[in-house]
């Protein structure tokens, strides 16, 4: 997994990996914290149906990756554009969990001007599998979880 914890150790690679340093990304975190848990306040009483069940926001399981790290996934996919099955694969989590933390973090930056997520990268070609990513960032090799099989088996 690329976690804060071990990306503030190389700041050249933490600069490279989401497109802004460690200083910049500490100021974004401490803008979008509040604005983030303001917004999951302002849901919570808030009833949903879908199907035949009613459901309230923050039921159900939490995300394993903490606010700061959600929004460094997010901050990564943004910046190096893997596809979202790479995302799963490089945090060990299903497809479904990674579609709805980049859904909820996004939303909560596009309130945070002048953040923009989708700038000159919208084009840029996307990194479709594991061994792209690390043939593009080949320092993130010892970050990714030693438990996944490289040669893809």
């Amino acid at each position: 997994m690329i976690l804060y914890e071990k990306l503030i150790q190389s700041p050249e690679i933490f600069t490279r990996l989401i497109g802004m340093s460690r200083a910049d990304f500490d100021s974004l975190f401490d803008k979008f914290e509040p604005k983030y848990f303001a917004r999951r306040l302002q849901r919570q009483g808030k009833i949903h149906t879908l199907g035949t069940q009613p459901s309230m926001p923050g039921r159900g399981r939490h995300c394993k990756l903490d606010l700061r790290n959600r929004l460094l996934l997010t901050l990564f996919w943004t910046t190096a554009r893997p596809t979202q099955i790479v995302l799963s694969e490089i945090y060990s989590m299903s497809q479904s969990a990674i579609t709805k933390t980049l859904h909820d973090i996004l939303f909560t930056l596009h309130q945070i001007p002048p953040f923009n997520t989708y700038s000159d990268q919208e084009n840029a070609r996307r990194l479709n599998s594991v061994q792209a990513v690390e043939r593009e960032y080949p320092e993130v090799r010892s970050m990714i979880n030693k438990n996944f099989d490289v040669s893809g088996r």
